[in-house]
């Protein structure tokens, strides 16, 4: 069995992003390219960053300082997470996360 990790580092905002990036458990964890994601972010296994496709032009998430990002948990499309969010194990994420420090479980559309 094969457990990749498929994270660019062009993902990331700026270095400081890759150095406190926390991965406890870096398995199967998998961003879109065009995806971004701030500094000080704690990521679990299983999640995916993905995209979604209009009219021939792929877009994905932008993840601000600070986020959770709890087992399994799927973020699909053009979505703006602000800072200090907790997405819960097994969540979706299919619209803007407006409030700063919410906790988002099951699906959120």
């Amino acid at each position: 069995m094969l457990y990749n990790t498929q994270m660019n580092p062009d993902v990331f905002i700026n270095k400081q992003a890759i150095a406190t990036c926390r991965l406890p458990h870096p398995f199967m964890i998998i961003f879109h390219r065009s995806s971004r994601i701030g500094a000080g972010s704690t990521i679990f296994h299983g999640v995916t960053v993905g995209s979604s496709e209009r009219e021939g032009k792929s877009d994905a998430a932008i993840i601000g300082d600070n986020v959770y990002l709890g087992c399994k948990s799927s973020i699909i499309g053009q979505i703006n997470i602000v800072n200090g969010v907790k997405v819960g194990a097994h969540a979706l994420v299919l619209k803007d996360v407006t409030e700063i420090g919410q906790t988002i479980v099951g699906v959120y559309k």
